[in-house]
């Protein structure tokens, strides 16, 4: 079996996603669970969440971070003025980034780019 086929990818509804990688990282995209009506009411969010990723800052993307990242313990990674905002509502651990810079994380570098958000996960796919 290959390390990719140990992936699970879990569409929660609306843009709500956790990716659960091979190696055990917990990724949650656009956290809306709450007011999010195809959000399966009985799925249980792993424990531990170690990053959060946002998209952009409509409520219908980032309504539950704050709340998910504090139970969880999670990095939201945002662009730099989202995540200043999310760290300003109490998220304490941010990585704000845009397009052309870098960001330095214990799992590598990377280059941001628009291919940043698969690109930087496949190490801890495969």
């Amino acid at each position: 079996m290959s390390s990719f086929e140990k992936v699970r990818i879990t569409w929660l509804g609306h843009a709500t996603v956790l990716i659960q990688t091979a190696r055990g990282t917990n990724i949650l995209i656009d956290p809306y669970i709450a007011q999010n009506p195809k959000y399966p009411r009985d799925f249980v969010l792993p424990s531990k969440i170690h990053y959060i990723l946002l998209t952009h800052g409509h409520g219908d993307h980032i309504s539950d971070t704050v709340p998910v990242a504090a139970k969880h313990g999670s990095t939201v990674v945002a662009i730099y003025e989202l995540a200043d905002y999310v760290a300003a509502k109490g998220v304490a651990q941010t990585i704000g980034m845009n397009l052309g810079g870098t960001v330095q994380n214990t799992l590598q570098r990377h280059r941001m780019n628009r291919e940043l958000t698969m690109w930087a996960l496949r190490r801890d796919m495969y």
